[in-house]
């Protein structure tokens, strides 16, 4: 019969400690990847964002340029309000709808004041 073997003391730290220090590594780098995750999310919003806001800026310049709305300029605008519904709060959502309906009723006044009398 053989003797018995006995391992070092510091081998077996070493293998007691060895999971615990991977599983920490591996929070660590799951950790990590949530916040790029997180980064990348607000990168992507604010990406969505700004496509918005210039879609709603190139209609309103050209209501100022021109003092009409051109039906493409207006198909960027409705785009952009549709999109606006998902990525922004309610109360920015309503002021967009709103001057929606503000600018459907300057259109139309337009074409009544085009038309003339009768």
């Amino acid at each position: 019969m053989s003797a018995p073997y006995y391992l070092p003391a510091w081998l077996l730290w070493v293998q007691a400690l060895g999971v615990p220090a991977l599983a920490g590594v591996g929070a660590f780098l799951a950790y990590q990847q949530m916040q790029i995750a997180r980064t990348k999310l607000q990168h992507d919003l604010y990406e969505r964002r700004t496509k918005v806001y210039l879609g709603i800026a190139e209609f309103l310049a050209d209501i100022s340029m021109m003092g009409q709305v051109s039906p493409e300029s207006f198909a960027r605008f409705y785009a952009a309000m549709r999109e606006a519904q998902f990525l922004f709060p309610r109360a920015i959502d309503a002021f967009i709808w709103k001057f929606h309906r503000k600018t459907n009723q300057l259109e139309s006044t337009l074409q009544s004041i085009k038309a003339g009398p009768g």
